[in-house]
C-alpha cells in the first residue's frame, strides 16, 4: 500500500491476475458482481469470501467513479481490504459502455443468471436421474 489509508473512512481495493497486480488503490466504496449479485462494499464492512462472476468492478475514488472489468474469480474481503484473484481480463473483451455490445452482454448474463437462479427448462446435473 503506497498510499495513506484509513480503513474506518476507505477500503483499500486490490485486483490480481495470474499475470500481475491490476489494480490496487484507496476507494470510498466497491461494488464487485458475484453469483450472489453485486455486492457493495463500504468502510467497516464485515469479513466475506465468495466467488466472482465476470463483469465489471465499479468503484470510487477521488477522482470520480471508476470501472474495470474482471474474469470470474475469488472476493476476499477483511480489515478494509478489498481483494478480487481473478483470471486475467484480457480473455474476457470488455464492450464499450453505452453501445449495443454492452446492452448484449448485460442481456446475455442476465440471460444466464436468471437461467441458474430460476431453474429454468432442463434438470442440473446434481437434479439429474442417469442416463
Amino acid at each position: 500500500m503506497t498510499e495513506r489509508f484509513d480503513q474506518a473512512t476507505a477500503v483499500w481495493l486490490r485486483i490480481v491476475t495470474p499475470e500481475r497486480v491490476q489494480l490496487e488503490t484507496s476507494a470510498h466504496w466497491v461494488q464487485v458482481p458475484t453469483v450472489e449479485g453485486m455486492l457493495g462494499v463500504w468502510p467497516l464492512h464485515a469479513p466475506l469470501i465468495s466467488a466472482v462472476t465476470p463483469g465489471e468492478v465499479e468503484y470510487e475514488t477521488a477522482a470520480g467513479i471508476q470501472h474495470v472489468w474482471v474474469d470470474s474469480g475469488i472476493l476476499h474481503i477483511r480489515h478494509g481490504q478489498v481483494v478480487v484473484l481473478t483470471g486475467s481480463p484480457e480473455r474476457l473483451p470488455m464492450p464499450e459502455r453505452g453501445t449495443a455490445a454492452w446492452d448484449q452482454s448485460i442481456e446475455d448474463m442476465s440471460g444466464a443468471l436468471g437461467a441458474t437462479s430460476e431453474g429454468e427448462e432442463g434438470a442440473s446435473p446434481a437434479k439429474a436421474g442417469p442416463a
